[in-house]
């Protein structure tokens, strides 16, 4: 939709007479045959009015950016999510600079409200991350790890699990595409398809498992 709007913004501002403006989808839920029926390929969005009630909104935005880029300076905006989402800033490498190996924005699945408690308490490091400060399983673990270099390994609860499995026993890897135009009859836009697979059996304890594979 965005890219839409500044499209057609652009192309109208250029002396372009536009007649509608559409956004083509790829019909995810289409069966594609021996060939491409693009007229069912595509599902076709037209945009128009919607782009052209938002025209006064874009530009006040723009009158804005443009006001920015004028400044000598870069704006005072803190770093945060805005930085990477919807898109990574061009600046970013500039306005963020590399993290040390033990920043706690490394901690494992650790939430930005979390880094930034932690930042606001002086604590960029994870050796200094108290004892006491709210984390998930893991990432105490990992913090642990960190702060005494002291491997972990839950060897009770690793032989427990490895005791519930009851052979023969299966490991199977497999590869897949997801080709927008479908290659083969019969499937959809962006369907998952298996192309290589390669397994091992293992009968019993103690035997060389069988190796069987397949690519296409």
């Amino acid at each position: 939709m965005k890219s839409a709007l500044y499209q057609y913004r652009v192309a109208s501002r250029s002396g372009l007479d536009i007649a509608s403006a559409c956004l083509a989808h790829v019909n995810r839920q289409h069966v594609c045959g021996e060939s491409i029926d693009a007229k069912h390929f595509f599902r076709i969005r037209n945009l128009t009015r919607r782009i052209q009630r938002l025209q006064p909104k874009l530009a006040f935005q723009l009158g804005s950016q443009f006001r920015v880029l004028a400044t000598p300076a870069p704006p005072n905006v803190k770093n945060g999510p805005h930085c990477t989402d919807p898109v990574t800033c061009e600046f970013f490498d500039h306005c963020n600079p590399p993290r040390a190996d033990d920043h706690v924005g490394f901690l494992p699945r650790i939430h930005a409200s979390a880094v930034e408690e932690l930042e606001q308490m002086g604590i960029c490091s994870i050796h200094d991350v108290p004892d006491d400060f709210e984390l998930t399983e893991i990432q105490r673990r990992a913090a642990t790890f960190v702060q005494t270099r002291e491997a972990w390994f839950d060897r009770e609860g690793l032989t427990a699990k490895l005791e519930t499995l009851v052979y023969p026993i299966a490991y199977l890897d497999f590869e897949t595409i997801n080709p927008a135009i479908p290659r083969f009859a019969g499937t959809h836009p962006h369907q998952q398809i298996p192309f290589q697979w390669s397994a091992d059996i293992h009968k019993r304890p103690g035997v060389e498992p069988h190796h069987h594979e397949f690519v296409a």
